[in-house]
């Protein structure tokens, strides 16, 4: 149940976050940027937003951004 409670919690900020216009036009900036998909630069620019670390082990995109992005971690260092 707490799962499901998170979820739905989760979604709510999405799309709460989702119809600002600031985010999209943040997000596009990113894709164009970094010429990642929407679906990566989704992920970074809620990381941002929330100002908390985004954990990968996507090896091309943390090499595409690691040297812009401070708040990407390499899911190998993550915890050190």
């Amino acid at each position: 149940m707490v799962q499901l409670e998170s979820k739905f919690k989760i979604n709510i900020l999405w799309s709460k976050i989702w119809g600002t216009l600031h985010f999209n036009t943040k997000l596009l900036n990113v894709f164009r940027r970094f010429n990642i998909s929407v679906y990566d630069a989704s992920h970074l620019v809620l990381a941002d937003k929330l100002k908390i670390g985004m954990v990968t082990g996507d090896k091309r995109f943390f090499n595409t951004v690691k040297a812009k992005v401070k708040n990407v971690i390499w899911i190998e260092d993550f915890g050190q």
